[in-house]
């Protein structure tokens, strides 16, 4: 079954609003990785967490869920920001996570930047 106008019109409006709201997780991220030095600083922390908790859940009400970001690169779902030589790894498996992305429902939200394993050498993809 097809979604309606109002539907489809809703999503659209809505859709904005939810990517800005991944900027204020991404700012609360941030803001948790500090390190915490005075026990004023550790009192914000839990601030902090609590409000990125109930933004999370909030997210998560409305459908917005995490890209995986473990396992193989995803083209429809992830963003190649670097490759590193890694040959330890199979080509195209991700090795760091640059920023998380977001998906909605079927819809991508913000594509995970990662950060992709390859075999070949810099010389060896300069010579293709």
């Amino acid at each position: 079954r097809g979604q309606s106008d109002f539907e489809l019109g809703a999503k659209r409006r809505m859709q904005p609003l939810l990517e800005e709201l991944l900027f204020v997780l991404d700012y609360l991220d941030m803001a948790l990785a500090a390190p915490l030095e005075a026990p004023e600083a550790k009192n914000l922390a839990v601030g902090v967490e609590m409000t990125r908790s109930k933004l999370t859940q909030a997210l998560e009400t409305e459908g917005v869920e995490p890209i995986a970001i473990d396992g193989p690169f995803d083209p429809a779902l992830h963003e190649a920001s670097q490759t590193v030589q890694r040959d330890d790894l199979v080509e195209g498996t991700i090795v760091e996570v640059v920023r998380k992305g977001y998906t909605w429902g079927d819809t991508v939200l913000r594509y995970a930047q990662v950060v992709v394993s390859t075999t070949e050498t810099k010389d060896e993809q300069a010579e293709d």
